[in-house]
């Protein structure tokens, strides 16, 4: 059996966390302290302030030995799911990775270290801690397993759901991405999944009429200015997404209304995907009532969806 051991920086849980047959969160050992801090490869990627923090480990287990790619999705989501359910701006962060191997004589002890690698999902990691106190995974620990569940489903689109949910995940970290990367990231996450790949035509309007067809779809009341008011700030976002791309040097106010109107629609989009609510998604049947045209804004976003 192999395992890899994958310390948590900045989360923490008050006793074992189960997600599944290979998914595990257990507290750190004495031991294991002993030998991150004595190990000179994690002393240069981990700050000498964070390494003392280290409380839990989250554990991959495999019986087979090519497990490469169940390894890299099974991580991705739950480290995407376990800061979705963290909260806004929260991101469980990870800086390096053990392999451990345990055969049958390895049954009375931890088995024996194979390597230690860079974890490269988070790096690099801050220079500071704690961050705004430790992630709590006790909580969240259920819509982190609904999560894997819905991320090893048949969904005719989980593919392109995986890949939306990376790009979400990837402008969490801001140490590592820019505004400007991060507008980008979420863009490119909403497009992949409201947007066919062998799709023509102006995707800026078509992102806009799919994205507000959803946004509405649990609210067919609402009314027609408030569905061109948001079809407004989704014009503008993408606008300044095209600047973006284009070289342009984008207002630092504009660029974060931007990225939060994008990480809110995709917070939303992912909550849908995990409860089961887009069984039967298809980005070709969201469609605006006829005769919604863009209109300036003049009212706020809706408050009562959960993000």
């Amino acid at each position: 059996m192999r395992e890899w051991r994958i310390p948590l920086l900045n989360a923490v849980s008050h006793g074992r966390l189960g997600y599944g047959r290979t998914l595990h969160v257990r507290k750190a050992t004495s031991q294991e302290l002993s030998r991150w801090s004595a190990n000179d490869l994690i002393r240069d990627v981990v700050p000498h302030r964070v390494l003392p923090q280290i409380q839990s480990v989250l554990v991959y287990r495999s019986r087979r030995a090519a497990a490469a790619d169940d390894l890299d999705r099974e991580l991705m989501v739950w480290f995407a799911g376990a800061s979705l359910f963290a909260g806004p701006s929260r991101l469980v962060e990870a800086a390096f990775v053990e392999q451990w191997h345990r055969g049958p004589k390895d049954r009375g002890s931890r088995g024996h270290l194979i390597d230690t690698r860079i974890f490269p999902l988070s790096l690099p990691v801050p220079s500071a801690a704690p961050w705004r106190g430790a992630i709590n995974l006790d909580t969240g620990r259920r819509s982190v397993v609904r999560a894997l569940r819905a991320f090893r489903s048949n969904h005719r689109y989980l593919k392109q759901f995986h890949f939306a949910l990376s790009r979400w995940f990837y402008s969490l970290n801001k140490e590592r991405r820019t505004i400007e990367d991060a507008v980008l990231d979420l863009t490119i996450a909403l497009e992949s999944v409201f947007i066919l790949q062998d799709e023509c035509g102006d995707k800026g309007e078509l992102l806009r009429e799919r994205v507000a067809a959803f946004w509405f779809e649990t609210e067919p009341t609402a009314s027609t200015k408030r569905r061109k008011s948001f079809k407004w700030k989704l014009h503008e976002a993408y606008s300044v997404r095209s600047r973006v791309v284009h070289g342009d040097i984008v207002d630092a106010e504009k660029l974060n209304v931007t990225r939060n109107l994008f990480d809110q629609i995709m917070r939303e989009l992912l909550h849908d995907f995990i409860a089961g609510y887009l069984a039967k998604f298809d980005p070709l049947g969201y469609r605006s009532p006829s005769g919604e045209e863009a209109q300036k804004p003049h009212d706020s976003l809706r408050s009562d969806r959960a993000v």
